[in-house]
């Protein structure tokens, strides 16, 4: 009697192993990724406003190669030359972000989460794309952006949580040289990433 009751339990094990194997899913992130950065910055000397929207990817967790389009009005310069103003911009960037801080971590609904807070540096370059024969000569600049970001990690292996990323990033813009279009400006944006992901168990 007692060995029908040990094989019987043998073989009830073997089953629920095999059918947690052939159905237990395990996601993760691959390194193909692809962000997308919408975002808004305000001159701290001139009244420029800038909305800009950027694609990226990041290579690792220090470093994020990024292209953006920005749209800048200066409306002082709109309201006395009634030409509107609108300055048109690519700008590739490098971001270099280092993490500093961490909350500790707590359980929430059964999920373990945290904030983390990353210190960033972006050297970027400010290419005009609708120069006039005024700014022909003074068209281009190049900027740093020091930032803040913040975001949340939420533990579990879902499909949808190891998917997406979602941060948000205060920064400060310094720009060089003689133009006068990019000198000193506030911001923030928010990284949208979507990694690809596989199934670790497959």
């Amino acid at each position: 009697m007692k060995r029908c009751n040990y094989r019987f339990f043998l073989i009830t094990l073997f089953l629920s192993a095999s059918y947690l194997h052939i159905n237990a899913q395990y996601y993760v992130r691959s390194k193909q990724n692809i962000g997308i950065a919408p975002g808004f910055s305000a001159g701290l000397t001139t009244n420029q406003k800038s909305f800009s929207i950027g694609l990226s990817s990041q290579v690792n967790r220090y470093m994020i190669p990024e292209i953006t389009y920005r749209n800048s009005t200066n409306f002082d310069e709109r309201i006395v030359t009634e030409l509107g103003s609108n300055l048109h911009f690519l700008s590739p960037g490098l971001q270099f972000k280092k993490r500093i801080l961490s909350t500790p971590g707590r359980k929430v609904r059964g999920i373990c989460v945290k904030e983390f807070l990353e210190l960033a540096v972006t050297p970027e370059y400010h290419f005009l794309l609708n120069p006039t024969t005024i700014n022909k000569n003074n068209r281009d600049a190049f900027a740093l952006r020091g930032s803040l970001i913040l975001f949340r990690y939420k533990s579990g292996s879902s499909r949808a949580r190891k998917a997406w990323s979602y941060k948000l990033e205060g920064y400060y813009r310094q720009g060089f040289g003689q133009q006068t279009y990019i000198t000193k400006e506030i911001g923030f944006q928010i990284r949208i990433t979507r990694f690809k992901i596989s199934d670790f168990l497959k």
